[in-house]
């Protein structure tokens, strides 16, 4: 609701932790899907992420992670039509943030 909220105002909304450190990749869906699409399970969620409408700012070290996001942004339109909703659930990374 409230990422609809923000699109019908044209407030951009930036995804906090939007691999969630790490604690999805293992997660059955993302895992299925990495290998259907051949993607990275990283990858999966930043295009979970941009479906959704959030920003997503993303940093890396990692020259093999750079070109896979690169690859990604330049193929977005092949993978728009990845529909999935990752459990439906809302994700927080720190415990004491709880979504209403």
């Amino acid at each position: 609701k409230h990422v609809a909220f923000c699109d019908f105002l044209s407030i951009l909304v930036q995804s906090h932790s939007p691999l969630t450190k790490g604690h999805k990749f293992n997660d059955e869906q993302v895992v299925s899907l990495s290998k259907q699409f051949h993607l990275s399970p990283a990858n999966i969620l930043l295009l979970w992420n941009l479906q959704q409408k959030c920003f997503v700012c993303v940093r890396t070290s990692n020259i093999i992670h750079l070109r896979e996001n690169w690859e990604m942004k330049n193929n977005l339109a092949k993978f728009n039509k990845i529909i999935f909703d990752l459990v439906g659930e809302i994700y927080a990374t720190h415990p004491q943030h709880k979504c209403l």
